[in-house]
């Protein structure tokens, strides 16, 4: 193997195609010697400080005992038995983790979702590159624009925050959108109430990974937005015969239509990773993933709480760009938008921060943190009635005709709720 590694990184240097690697997705982790992988990296550095690669001379001059192993294939040939190589080396690791969990019985009722991991990380051990040009085939995204704009195709997946959905026009296939706040401040109502929208407007399935609520609390929040019923009242299965009714209906509609759309909650997934999420994204082919959230996600050992988060919020980001995904999670934010977790600022494409108004439990801030693709600093103010879970913005209407009369998509509006006065000035952004 170490020859196959040596000889890749020496042809790479001596022809000039370090960038060609670089750019095929090889990382200094593929290398199984520890040596290679030490040059690999510094040729890296050297790459990003100095915008070129590094010259042999300078190679031999670092690393005076890395010895030479020259030849006269292109580094292209060196390159695909490189791949060849990994991928047979994780392809052998993942059988033998496999095949450890076959004989354990404990891991056999989820032994579908280990050979689902293992695919993906036979598919993902090294990337496949992607390129877009600006003059190759550039007049073909005029045709994608026409056809999409006569058949009113958009990507973007409302949220049913209309001040945020005007703005960023729905989140994007790619993006990554992250719910702060400080514990008990509504991160998983607010993306359940995502999640609701979505499934409701858009017609998709949506994938909810719970790790921290039940699947029947998950559940029952769902039926009481969708009905308007007591939460309390289901709960406590104290509800009057009117309720009762309305909910059955409920039901009934989710299951007729449960073919064409529906949620799925995981709510039992132990020691949760990003590629167990991802393999119950292969499983279920949803539209949107809801994961809440990032503190209860797992990640690689010895990683210390701020490196595990910010290690899942980019497998999660990076989930999204490579299927065209949206993804949503939550992660602990306090009152004044900082974290532990400063990582997140960069990581996520929409970052959304909750803040509950002190004077009325029913009011809730809404500060559009960060935004990649458009202004940041936009607030929406939120209703916030969480026994009957009418959850929708104030005094919006009007930028979306067709939500008029409705709240979460499916009942009459109410009249809004204005805050006092004071109690809204001491939520704005100063």
């Amino acid at each position: 193997m170490a020859d196959v590694e040596t000889t890749l990184v020496w042809s790479a240097i001596q022809n000039g195609d370090f960038a060609d690697v670089i750019t095929r997705g090889v990382e200094s982790d593929h290398f199984v010697d520890d040596d290679v992988a030490t040059v690999y990296e510094w040729a890296q550095d050297f790459f990003v400080a100095h915008k070129r690669q590094p010259t042999a001379e300078a190679m031999s001059i670092e690393f005076p005992h890395f010895k030479a192993r020259l030849s006269k294939e292109p580094t292209s040939y060196h390159l695909d038995r490189f791949i060849r190589q990994v991928k047979q080396r994780e392809a052998e690791e993942g059988l033998r983790d496999f095949f450890d969990m076959l004989e354990d019985p404990n891991e056999i009722d989820d032994i579908e979702m280990h050979a689902l991991e293992f695919a993906h990380r036979l598919v993902e051990v090294v990337p496949v590159p992607q390129a877009m040009f600006l003059g190759k085939g550039a007049t073909g995204r005029k045709e994608v624009y026409d056809y999409r704009k006569e058949h009113g195709i958009q990507h973007g997946l409302m949220m049913g925050i209309p001040t945020f959905d005007h703005l960023m026009l729905g989140m994007q296939p790619h993006e990554l959108t992250v719910y702060a706040g400080p514990p008990g401040s509504g991160k998983t109502t607010g993306m359940q109430y995502t999640s609701l929208h979505v499934y409701t407007n858009h017609g998709i399935n949506v994938l909810f990974v719970s790790l921290e609520v039940e699947g029947e609390q998950i559940l029952r929040k769902f039926d009481t937005m969708l009905s308007g019923i007591s939460y309390r009242a289901l709960k406590a299965m104290d509800l009057d015969v009117g309720s009762e009714r309305r909910w059955t209906e409920i039901l009934e509609r989710c299951e007729r239509e449960s073919m064409e759309r529906d949620i799925v909650i995981r709510d039992d997934i132990r020691n949760c990773t990003v590629d167990k999420v991802i393999a119950e994204s292969i499983r279920f082919k949803p539209g949107l993933v809801a994961v809440d959230y990032l503190e209860e996600m797992r990640s690689r050992k010895g990683l210390a709480d701020w490196e595990s988060v910010r290690d899942n919020a980019r497998g999660l980001k990076q989930q999204a760009r490579v299927t065209k995904t949206p993804y949503i999670t939550g992660t602990q934010i306090n009152r004044d938008g900082d974290t532990a977790h400063q990582s997140i600022h960069k990581i996520a494409d929409t970052l959304i921060q909750l803040v509950p108004d002190e004077d009325d439990e029913k009011v809730m801030l809404y500060r559009l943190l960060k935004y990649r693709d458009g202004p940041s600093r936009k607030e929406a103010l939120m209703r916030w009635d969480l026994d009957r879970m009418d959850i929708g913005e104030i005094a919006h209407r009007k930028e979306y005709p067709a939500l008029k009369g409705r709240t979460n998509g499916n009942q009459p509006a109410r009249p809004p709720r204005r805050p006092r006065p004071t109690s809204l000035r001491s939520l704005r952004v100063r």
